[in-house]
């Protein structure tokens, strides 16, 4: 049954109305959002935050049938460089964001963009009173940058909070466990039901109860306004054993030191009961952080060239042996340039000739935010002509929606060649917020060797409608002439088209493309179609259906005369359901393939079983592929031949396993005249077993490797054992050698042919073939550096010493504590500091770098003496961190209570009044301090210099009793030691009359 799309999408969003309105409140908003400067001031996650986020509305109150649309603007503070992000919006249950989760949105330096948020509620909604939709800030690594909400107010409130005390937590040196405590408020008006899961990503943290039980799943109600409290024991993975996972015998450093290590894990609450589509969720993460006392930026410094030199010699024991040499490196020019080189050397033979040099590939390319120049082997990537080869490219960003390019290659040789080959041309990009785009590209190629010049051109624009539904178009021209361009030899065409989208709430997912061109495009001379689409229909939160569906055809005709010289056609066609449980996905399903090749058609049909499990925690990994069916030619009398294919897959800790099974064949002779001239059903198997062996000794590494391969119709047998040991020395060096032993043996058929009958003769005889080699390989890798004397070096060594600053001076003597556990944030560089109060961050790039200073120890009174509001310069070797002795703040809540009200005169308890210091230190840093009177009403606490504002808690006051003054503004400075301040809280005055009963009138 052929759908419309038009005709399906207009029906989805119930009248073509909604979609005039929704574009009218898309234009609207962001006019809104530019000149209404009457916006609230911008929320950050703290006072490190980049991003900063604000709503045009932070209460929409919404009528029946209505749209909700509001408008998000972003601003980046930061002086350093663009940031790219994603939205991620927390979607109420039934209603559906015309937000695309992975649009990339841009935001330059000190700049503000306004995005819009439109929603399209469900009726099924519609008695819910309050929903908060939360909005989340990504950047492309999925690390959260920022987070606000806005309320849409209906009929009945419903919701809750997640609630931690702090979303980022850094461990101390040593430290494995922590406690988590979190709450859960119903924050409607009603009973509500909330799954809760404890999930850890990485599997990297065991979460147990107060008791040390393991945690389960649990599901809770709450009442209106009722708070659920949780205490969670968290205990941290340690580093893994040897021989737990494979290690990478490219980048292992048995000298690396300690890195950054994240522990995360995810508080998600969930609705269990919804009527339909997805439940509604609240997350809370939580990462723990483990921090390196020392890291290093670049372990070979600026003024040096890296480079890596790989070299190996393989089958040094037989005839013909074979080296290779090759050489890669990455310099980073600054912190938003960076320069990549390669080359690669072959000798297979033992004298030197030109060949080695003339061929070798090598590339050089530099980037940055703005351009790039590529010099080497490089690609045009124009269709239709050759555009890779050696040459050179080069690209300019114009704006952030706008980019051109261009190229020029000789696609045969750089060097030496015998006759003109070469290809020029360029391409202009545009795209505006991933909404609107197109590529325009052009280029020619002039082949001398050929006598002929080929021209092409093709554009490719794209739209993107109400943040989902993508469409995207190609069409390219290509004309073919002689090298005096005086007689047209060919011209063709090619076209495209691309669409991707999702209904239903994401419940349907199609992705459909189609390519086509014509027999004179490009340098071929063949029409070729192609069409493919797939489809995830998702049934409920765990079974996805799967359709797939391919059609090509390929003709190839002669160059000379234009005859059909070979065609073929093929579909291929895949329903498979896909089931997801814990850590167990299982698909099955059947296939239908057409095939049409060398003029023999066929259809191959049967089903298809696929299982995988996997448990992070233990490093296992299996899967299981089961394939089985018939294979039918489609000419009259043709059998069904059965075939199969089974494969299998297993990973545990440093072994893998791997199996694959054959029945049958795939060939074209076997599928259309029977299995009976070879006599045997074809059998295939192969097994191999891998493992990786990590000595005591971290230098040493040793990799075994057992393969097995049986063909039942030539009886061949081969077995083979590799052995590849490696050394892993200081300065990067890496030593290996390699012993291959293989044997293979073989039984053939000696058959006859009878040329007056036409037939082969089965002779009995067989002639064996037995066959061992063995061969020795050798390879060595260096890292090193290449000193370069002219440059100036841009990076230094930041080394950071914490210390109570006693005498304030600025600089640590010798008697003063240094601070252990203090951690120390350089940009987006992390450390904390050992006992000695020490911390290192090696070869970064001097400049001015945001700072945090973050003492995880408990030193009351002591504060940081380092300016953190504004980015800091760093050219300095040695950075001191003092932290200073705070302004101890002393007073008391003074209660006047009238005399008669005190008749006997006792001692009113004014304990536990909370006093709260709010305001910035010196530095411009926010801090909010707070204290407990005793039942004096006395109170203690210390704060750091700066302006404050002191805080008494009126709420415990009740009628009789009046606070004279409250948020007392209080200014601390280096030269005091103390400061009192009082409370006067006054009992208001009664008029009190006297009567004596004992005199009578």
């Amino acid at each position: 049954m052929k759908i419309n799309p038009i005709t399906f999408y207009l029906s989805s969003l119930k009248t073509p109305l909604l979609l005039l309105f929704i574009l009218l409140s898309y234009c609207t908003s962001y006019s809104q959002a530019r000149e209404n400067h009457a916006y609230k001031s911008f929320k950050y996650v703290d006072e490190t935050s980049d991003i900063g986020t604000r709503l045009k509305k932070e209460i929409i109150n919404v009528k029946n049938g209505e749209i909700v649309t509001n408008v998000l603007q972003i601003y980046n503070r930061t002086s350093l460089a663009p940031i790219k992000f994603r939205l991620e919006l927390l979607t109420p249950k039934g209603w559906t964001p015309l937000v695309n989760p992975k649009d990339i949105h841009r935001v330059l330096i000190q700049d503000t963009i306004s995005i819009p948020i439109v929603y399209i509620p469900s009726k099924k909604l519609q008695s819910i009173n309050e929903i908060n939709i939360n909005v989340f800030v990504l950047d492309l690594d999925g690390r959260q940058l920022a987070d606000n909400y806005f309320t849409v107010v209906s009929h009945h409130k419903k919701g809750w909070t997640v609630n931690v005390e702090k979303n980022t937590e850094y461990l101390k040196n040593g430290e494995n466990t922590a406690e988590l405590n979190y709450h859960i408020q119903n924050t409607g008006n009603y009973d509500q039901d909330i799954y809760i899961q404890h999930k850890v990503p990485k599997k990297n943290i065991t979460v147990t109860d107060t008791l040390a039980e393991p945690i389960s799943n649990t599901t809770i109600t709450l009442k209106p306004k009722e708070t659920y409290n949780q205490k969670l024991n968290l205990e941290f993975v340690k580093k893994e054993e040897r021989n737990n996972r494979r290690v990478s015998t490219n980048s292992y450093d048995p000298y690396k030191k300690e890195e950054k290590v994240v522990h995360d894990i995810i508080i998600e609450s969930t609705e269990p009961k919804y009527t339909s589509g997805k439940s509604t969720v609240r997350n809370s993460k939580v990462s723990y952080i483990k921090l390196p006392h020392e890291i290093v930026a670049d372990k070979y410094g600026y003024t040096t060239l890296p480079l890596t030199i790989d070299f190996s010699v393989q089958n040094i024991m037989g005839d013909y042996s074979f080296a290779s040499l090759n050489i890669r490196g990455y310099k980073e020019l600054s912190p938003s340039s960076q320069l990549i080189y390669s080359t690669q050397l072959n000798y297979s033979s033992s004298v030197l000739n030109n060949e080695v040099f003339k061929n070798a590939p090598w590339y050089i390319g530099y980037f940055d935010n703005k351009q790039s120049l590529e010099l080497g082997l490089v690609s045009g990537n124009l269709l239709g002509i050759q555009s890779s080869g050696y040459g050179v490219k080069g690209g300019y960003q114009i704006s952030d929606s706008q980019k051109i390019s261009a190229f020029y290659i000789r696609p045969d040789s750089f060097f030496d060649q015998e006759s003109k080959n070469e290809t020029y041309g360029g391409e202009y990009q545009f795209n505006y917020k991933g909404l609107l785009g197109t590529k325009i590209g052009a280029g020619r190629n002039v082949n001398l060797g050929l006598n002929r010049i080929t021209n092409v051109a093709n554009v490719q624009p794209s739209v993107t409608l109400f943040n989902q539904h993508r469409i995207g178009f190609y069409a390219a021209y290509t004309q073919l002439t002689n090298s005096t361009e005086k007689e047209k030899l060919n011209e063709g065409y090619a076209a495209g088209f691309s669409f991707s989208s999702n209904f239903f709430n994401k419940l349907w997912r199609p992705v459909i493309s189609a390519r086509t061109n014509t027999k004179g495009f490009g340098n071929g001379n063949y029409i070729r179609e192609l069409i493919n689409h797939r489809s995830t229909f998702s049934l409920n939160s765990r079974v996805d259906l799967l359709a797939t569906n391919s059609f090509q055809t390929y003709e190839n005709y002669s160059s000379i005369t234009d005859a059909l010289l070979s065609s073929q056609k093929i579909n291929t066609n895949t329903l498979l359901f896909s089931t997801h449980k814990q850590r167990n996905t299982l698909q099955y399903g059947g296939y239908y393939h057409f095939y049409d090749t060398q003029n023999l058609p066929r259809v191959e049909r049967g089903l298809i079983v696929r299982h995988s499990s996997s448990n992070f925690k233990t490093n296992f990994l299996s899967s299981l592929y089961l394939r089985a069916g018939y294979n039918k030619a489609t000419s009259v009398g043709a059998q069904d031949f059965f075939n199969l294919e089974l494969s299998s897959y297993l990973k545990y800790k440093t072994y893998t396993f791997s199996n694959r099974y054959f029945y049958g064949s795939n060939s074209i002779e076997t599928t259309l005249y029977g299995i009976a001239s070879s006599l045997k059903t074809p059998q295939r198997f192969r097994s191999s077993l891998n493992h990786q062996y990590q000595f005591k000794n971290k230098h040493l590494i040793l990799e075994n490797n057992v393969v097995f391969n049986y063909l039942n119709t030539s009886k061949k047998v081969g077995l083979g054992l590799f052995n590849y040991l490696y050394y892993f020395g200081k300065y990067g060096i890496r030593y290996g050698i390699q012993s291959n032993l293989s044997y293979s043996s073989s039984s053939l058929l000696l058959n006859t042919y009878n040329a007056s009958t036409g037939t082969y003769n089965f002779a009995e005889e067989t002639q064996n073939i037995r066959d061992l080699n063995f061969n020795l390989n050798f390879s060595v890798r260096k890292d090193f550096a290449i000193p370069i004397p002219f440059l100036k070096d841009k990076k230094t060594d930041l080394n950071f010493v914490a210390f109570m600053d006693i005498n304030g001076d600025g600089k640590k003597d010798f008697d003063e504590v240094p601070i252990n556990n203090v951690v120390i944030k350089v940009g987006n560089d992390e450390v904390i500091t050992n006992h000695l109060g020490k911390a290192s961050v090696k070869q970064k790039f001097k400049g001015f770098y945001k700072v945090d200073i973050i003492p995880l120890e408990k030193i009351n009174g002591w504060f940081p003496n380092i300016n953190t509001s504004t980015p800091m310069e760093f050219k300095e070797k040695l950075v001191y961190i003092p932290f200073s002795r705070g302004v101890k703040i002393v007073g008391d809540v003074i209660l006047d209570r009238q005399e008669i009200a005190n008749v006997n005169n006792t001692r009113t308890d004014l304990s536990n009044i909370k006093i709260v210091a709010t305001g910035k230190t010196a530095e411009g840093r926010d801090r909010t301090s707070q204290a407990l009177t005793d039942v004096n009403g006395h109170f203690e606490l210390f704060i750091s210099n700066g302006n404050y504002i002191l805080t008494m808690d009126e709420g415990i006051l009740d009628d009789d009793l009046k606070l004279s003054r409250n948020n007392i503004p209080i200014t601390l400075k280096n030269t005091q030691e103390s400061v009192y301040t009082a409370f006067y809280i006054r009992e208001i005055r009664r008029e009190v009359k006297i009567k004596d009963f004992t005199k009578r009138k």
